[in-house]
């Protein structure tokens, strides 16, 4: 839901969502966004992605739903 928000600054994103069932919602915005999105079905606690590759990391609904925050935080320092 943030695609819509984001400046016009900003060309592309990660994005990670583990649940198949949100498709439904989220790839019509995906398709519809005016920048590119990567889309990745991931878990935060496993993502594969190195350390100080993104400038910015966005969390929207999501800290509720992760058994191990401090965890999925450490790698990327944001929490």
């Amino acid at each position: 839901m943030n695609l819509t928000h984001y400046p016009p600054t900003v060309r592309r994103i990660e994005a990670i969502d583990p649940d198949l069932d949100l498709d439904r919602y989220s790839l019509p915005r995906i398709a519809a966004a005016p920048i590119e999105v990567d889309f990745h079905h991931l878990d935060a606690e496993h993502l594969p992605f190195e350390a100080d590759r993104f400038d910015t990391v966005v969390s929207t609904f999501t800290l509720c739903s992760i058994p191990d925050v401090a965890h999925a935080c450490a790698r990327f320092d944001v929490c």
